[in-house]
């Protein structure tokens, strides 16, 4: 299902083209890989029992929501394929312009505004100078 995600996602160019063209080495041959193997949501289907037509809408979803992030765990984690699934299922992250980079933006934004709010209030900031984060004392 991944592989098929993967598939509609970049036909469909919904991948982040700068990110991909800065960071993910090889996606010329991985986009080819996905063509010539035929790794379309019909294909997928019966596999996962899942029809054609979610798994597009799933991946035009995942790909068009932000910040989102894949994550793989127990279910595949726990097979005989799990390293591939896992890899296949992570790509779907480097293809969408590195989740963790939107989440992280995300995370600090909501903090600083948290900081911004309670200054406002009077209620002091959390300060850490330059000694404390490496570890020096004086």
């Amino acid at each position: 299902m991944a592989l098929a995600m993967c598939r509609v996602i970049i036909a469909e160019n919904l991948h982040d083209t700068a990110f991909v063209a800065k960071y993910c080495e090889g996606f010329d041959g991985f986009r080819e890989h996905l063509r010539e193997n035929g790794y379309t949501p019909e294909w997928a289907a019966p596999i996962c029992g899942i029809e054609a037509e979610t798994i597009t809408r799933l991946a035009r979803e995942f790909a068009t929501t932000k910040p989102a992030m894949s994550a793989c765990f127990k279910g595949p984690g726990y097979t005989t394929n799990s390293a591939d699934a896992s890899r296949t299922i992570y790509l779907l992250d480097a293809i969408k312009s590195g989740p963790m980079v939107e989440l992280a933006n995300a995370g600090r934004e909501r903090v600083a505004a948290k900081l911004a709010a309670a200054a406002q209030q009077g209620v002091p900031g959390l300060m850490i100078d330059a000694a404390s984060r490496s570890g020096a004392d004086s």
